[in-house]
């Protein structure tokens, strides 16, 4: 058992200068997080309380801002097929279903 676990499935970690702290692999890997995975984070009753946050509304943000760029900077082409365009968001759709509802 390493040194760091205390118990309960509970592992000590350091806040580093600049407030980082690095989740331990046992925990990213029961999570399904990976690098870049976007997290949101509250203090609940003394307590910090990191949640995965749904991919969608980061990327869709994302997605927005950036056709918005292209938009004005006159790149961007269309029409666009709409049917083609629902089935590719349902299936992102999905896919972060899965991603965020996988458990240990």
């Amino acid at each position: 058992m390493p040194r760091n676990v205390v118990r309960d499935g509970r592992i000590r970690v350091r806040v580093s200068n600049a407030g980082q702290v690095s989740i331990p692999k046992p925990f990213r890997d029961a999570m399904g997080l990976e690098q870049g995975t976007v997290l949101e984070v509250e203090a609940i009753r003394g307590q910090l309380v990191f949640t995965p946050k749904v991919l969608t509304d980061w990327e869709g943000r994302q997605a927005y801002v950036a056709a918005k760029r292209e938009r004005r900077a006159g790149r961007l082409q269309g029409p666009f097929d709409a049917k083609k365009a629902d089935a590719r968001l349902a299936l992102l759709s999905r896919k972060v279903s899965k991603r965020v509802s996988k458990k240990p």
